[in-house]
């Protein structure tokens, strides 16, 4: 494919209009720019019959389709390259799209609009419908303002929100505007539009005569997609903490020949917070420049402005130090490579460990027998009719539900449970939302359903590759990169690789019986082990924690006070002052750690308020 030129590109926006006797799309376009965007003193582009898009992008004809045009946002292919191959190949071209991509695509011939995202999500898709149009666009807040769009609050999404930290696709703050999911394609026309996922992760188990042909495969695999995605790279930068994930990151970027940059964030004066050991020895093992830029405890301004970053509310502590620590990353790098997605890929996360041991013993077989009956009895697994199934399963099927459930969110604070989010929301919000959010597994019933017979690990890493990955570290990342003026990129996210890692035997990359941190990933550290130190592949698992909780307790805990107290606060729509109040005290008081709820709370109110 053709190499293309990295340089910071437009943003991915546009309006069409299949009535073409409603008022020009142009003049509707210019709610969709970013407020200070310069290129918003442009005229929008009228480059087709009903559409508009921002300055700076552009469409390409559809050879042999008269009438059609391809909007395409790409780091890795071309717009002409892509065009030939749907005029070739129809809607099947997607399959062989690799990496970064987003899409709008009209065919005349059968009058129907086309948006896409990649299987990651890695550029994001926002959307709404209106009355005789659609628009889209990376964020969600402009397409909110279009006339003719409920730019509402969703209590659903609110409640999503508090429970997961973060947005789950399709869902946004706002009740007429949606997001694409990862691997998905939406058709629009005549009648409603349609939703159709085009990649999902493979289940299966495949045949590998030993662990080291299975860690040939994984090097050969990050190697390839590596590669891939530092074409035309001179200068990439990496954050390293030590860790096998970003050091694996680190090691193939040195690998492909790069100029590399290597920054660690830390907080030396937090207990956990201090990675400048560990990442120095990766950087000597790549041969970087390294830089480890210290933060300290930010103002609510410094809080504020990070919150206005995010396309999306962003509760996740680890996107905090990097976030800042990116106005330091300096060096003129163009790409910032992320280990981002190998715990996904390879079972890497605390609560993978502990759901599988879980579902090893005699739980496995009687959670797989209650969803086969839920099945026979003709109901999907979901908050919303779970209900539906207790009479084939009597309570049992729930209580597992919920004991995986207090597994997977066990680290990141108690509003996964009902009752405390009963208890955080005012009655006005909680009657709104109505029946559904008395179940709080979420994810786990909505991505387990349909995935009977297979293999445990595979279905238990399903909701962080669906949703956590390209929902939240995906975004926190991209955010970071932008702030520091480049892009982001994802070697985990290559979807050969993925295919490849999740087929790998699931006792050679998470051994039964394993808790410690040193000994998860055991097929990529078998992989990595010619690039890495043994330090590094036998070390634990490092991330970017944030002192969030010493901040609330102390430097931060009137700037929390005044922004979710006050008699202006947008959160106090949802929330009782008193409940809010009784969590900062607890927390205060070191009664119970409270720091996740606290976060959370304060990242939707300065959402909210700057958005």
């Amino acid at each position: 494919m053709t190499e293309i030129h990295k340089t910071r590109p437009a943003p991915f926006a546009g309006i069409y209009l299949f009535d073409k006797n409603r008022v020009k799309p142009a003049l509707l376009l210019r709610g969709l720019l970013k407020a200070g965007d310069q290129r918003a003193a442009a005229p929008p582009l009228s480059a087709a019959p009903g559409l508009a898009l921002p300055p700076g992008n552009s469409i390409t004809s559809i050879p042999g389709n008269p009438g059609s045009w391809l909007q395409l946002k790409s780091p890795d292919i071309s717009g002409v390259e892509a065009a030939e191959l749907y005029g070739r190949q129809g809607v099947s071209f997607i399959e062989d799209l690799r990496g970064q991509f987003a899409f709008a695509l009209y065919d005349a011939r059968g009058g129907k609009l086309l948006l896409c995202a990649d299987r990651f999500s890695e550029i994001s898709v926002f959307y709404a419908v209106f009355p005789g149009g659609i628009a889209w666009a990376e964020a969600p807040a402009p397409l909110s303002r279009l006339p003719g769009v409920d730019g509402g609050i969703d209590p659903r999404a609110v409640d999503r929100y508090v429970t997961m930290r973060y947005l789950p696709s399709p869902f946004t703050l706002y009740k007429g505007v949606r997001k694409l999911p990862p691997a998905s394609m939406l058709t629009a026309g005549k009648g409603a539009p349609a939703v159709k996922v085009y990649w999902d992760p493979p289940m299966e188990e495949q045949r590998y005569r030993s662990p080291g042909e299975a860690s040939e495969a994984v090097y050969a695999a990050l190697l390839d997609s590596a590669k891939y995605r530092l074409r035309g790279v001179g200068r990439a930068a990496a954050t390293v903490s030590g860790g096998m994930d970003s050091s694996s990151a680190a090691a193939m970027a040195a690998k492909c020949g790069v100029k590399l940059d290597t920054f660690t964030a830390g907080c030396k004066k937090a207990d956990g917070c201090d990675f400048s050991a560990s990442s120095a020895v990766i950087a000597k093992a790549v041969g970087s420049r390294h830089t480890y830029i210290e933060y300290d405890s930010p103002d609510g301004a410094a809080i504020t402005e990070m919150s206005a970053g995010y396309a999306e509310p962003q509760a996740d502590q680890c996107a905090a130090a990097l976030w800042f620590a990116a106005e330091k990353m300096t060096g003129g790098a163009e790409v910032l490579f992320s280990g981002d997605g190998g715990d996904e890929n390879f079972g890497g996360y605390i609560r993978t460990r502990l759901m599988l041991n879980m579902t090893r013993k005699e739980k496995g077989p009687e959670l797989e027998t209650l969803l086969l009956k839920a099945q026979a009895a003709g109901s999907r697994i979901s908050p919303e009719t779970l209900l539906k199934v207790r009479t084939a399963t009597g309570n049992r099927l729930e209580t597992l539900y919920s004991e995986l459930t207090r597994l997977y969110f066990g680290d990141t604070g108690d509003f996964y449970e009902p009752k405390e989010r009963e208890e955080l929301y005012n009655p006005a919000f909680l009657s709104s939302l109505g029946p559904g959010h008395k179940t709080s597994a979420l994810a786990i019933q909505e991505i387990f359903s349909g995935t009977q017979g297979q293999n445990w690990m595979s279905r238990l890493t399903l909701p962080d590759l669906r949703i956590f990955h390209p929902d939240c570290t995906v975004p926190r990342l991209r955010a970071t990169a932008e702030r520091a003026g480049m892009r982001a990129v994802f070697p985990f996210n290559d979807h050969k690789l993925v295919e490849l890692a999740r087929g790998i035997p699931e006792k050679w990359k998470l051994p039964p019986g394993t808790t410690a941190r040193n000994k998860c990933k055991l097929i990529l550290r078998k992989a990595m082990a010619p690039l890495l130190p043994a330090s590094i592949i036998n070390g634990s698992q490092r991330p970017f924690p944030t002192p969030a909780g010493e901040w609330l307790a102390g430097s931060l805990n009137g700037f929390f006070r005044d922004s979710l107290l006050s008699p202006g606060a947008r959160t106090a729509a949802f929330f009782r002052r008193r409940s809010v109040e009784r969590l900062m005290s607890e927390h205060v008081s070191g009664k119970k750690d409270r720091n996740a709820e606290l976060w959370d709370l304060l990242m939707l109110e300065l959402w909210l308020r700057t958005h």
